[in-house]
């Protein structure tokens, strides 16, 4: 793209919001989106700060997070590299069926993220038959609104406010599809609360895993998403910050598998399996029982490699949705879609970029929208597999 298009294109867009720069901020942001304009906001708010050149490196908050939400992890690698910069001394790659022992053997399991990575999601997603094999029946994840579980389990962009990202869309259907409960958690912290958020929101978050789940089944089954520390079983510093997990653990006296997705990065192309000191493992792994190093981002026609050994068909941008002076959010919605349906993929993309639409086998129904709420589509394609 031409400097002077781009930089136009930012002003435009900086100019209709504020930038997020405070902690209250962000907790009002972290709520739900009751429909897709609404969400929308939030992702031209988000590219208009990661393409304004004025990223700050030592932060990634929610709108550093939502690039992938809108496909343009390569517009945020160089920052989010340094967050998982640690390289994996095991090279056992990761297999889901390699973690069911340890599943079997505990009640509850809390995984992590880093939220602006999707290939979390889908490693999550590839595990859940292993805990559903294994009697798992409820999912709690973090930033769920409440009405997950007053209007029966939702999987759409009403869910929460990281579920509409594609990937958690799909895993959340797939849950579904499985009869897992879903669970809201969240600790939902006024402006007006006394003493460390941090530590409220730690201590909230366990109790309502008790109070929502165990007190009435103690028995139940659960799975527990989370992002980064969260899932901590010990403090994170010298400052003796106690996580979700170790707070949980001390209230129910269960003690849950944590696996950490944030502990190290693989130095190929495939994640690897971390086990702890005590089963043999060489990483010095502290805060969790398992972890999974993450392979680095790769991209091609400016997506990430991965979605191609998922089998994903990548899908070039029908040039009746493209706009010749300003980017579009495109949507790839399977066909019969309601409004709230997560899409399978969506890309923001300006003029002069040639990213594609990674999309599985399938019929969809693709739509574009400007800034301004300009919709274009439906556009109907079919997507076939490749023979391998």
């Amino acid at each position: 793209m031409r400097t002077g298009f781009k930089t136009a294109i930012t002003a435009i867009l900086l100019s209709t919001s504020a930038i997020w720069q405070g902690a209250e901020a962000q907790n009002d942001a972290l709520g739900y989106f009751p429909d897709r304009a609404s969400l929308h906001k939030e992702l031209w708010e988000s590219y208009a700060y990661v393409t304004s050149g004025e990223i700050n490196p030592n932060v990634i908050d929610w709108t550093i997070q939502f690039a992938s939400a809108y496909g343009r992890e390569d517009l945020i690698q160089d920052v989010v590299a340094r967050y998982v910069s640690q390289p994996c001394i095991s090279e056992d790659p990761f297999d889901p069926e390699k973690i069911r022992e340890a599943v079997k053997a505990h009640q509850v399991a809390i995984i992590n993220e880093t939220h602006h990575s999707p290939d979390d999601r889908q490693r999550i997603l590839e595990m859940v038959p292993i805990f559903a094999e294994e009697g798992f029946t409820y999912y709690a994840a973090e930033t769920f609104q409440d009405g997950v579980a007053t209007d029966g389990n939702k999987t759409g962009l009403d869910a929460g406010f990281y579920s509409t990202e594609p990937f958690h869309g799909r895993l959340l259907r797939e849950l579904a599809r499985l009869g897992f409960e879903f669970v809201p958690f969240e600790a939902r912290l006024t402006d007006r609360v006394d003493g460390d958020r941090r530590i409220l929101r730690e201590q909230v978050q366990a109790q309502n895993i008790i109070d929502r789940i165990l007190k009435e089944n103690p028995e139940a089954k659960i799975l527990i998403h989370v992002g980064w520390a969260h899932a901590f079983e010990i403090p994170e510093d010298e400052h003796g910050m106690a996580w979700m997990a170790q707070r949980l653990k001390e209230k129910s006296g269960i003690d849950p598998l944590t696996i950490s997705q944030t502990f190290c990065r693989a130095a190929g192309d495939k994640a690897v399996l971390i086990r702890s000191d005590s089963e043999g493992g060489e990483d010095k792994l502290y805060a969790t029982d398992l972890a999974i190093g993450a392979a680095g981002w790769s991209f091609t026609d400016g997506r990430p490699t991965w979605h191609r050994r998922l089998g994903f068909q990548p899908v070039p941008v029908p040039a009746v949705l493209r706009d010749d002076d300003l980017p579009v959010i495109v949507e790839a919605m399977p066909e019969g879609a309601d409004e709230l349906t997560v899409p399978d993929d969506r890309l923001l993309i300006a003029p002069g970029e040639s990213h594609v639409l990674m999309l599985p086998e399938g019929t969809y129904e693709l739509f574009s929208f400007t800034q301004a709420g300009q919709m274009r589509g439906p556009v109907r394609i079919e997507v076939n597999s490749v023979a391998k």
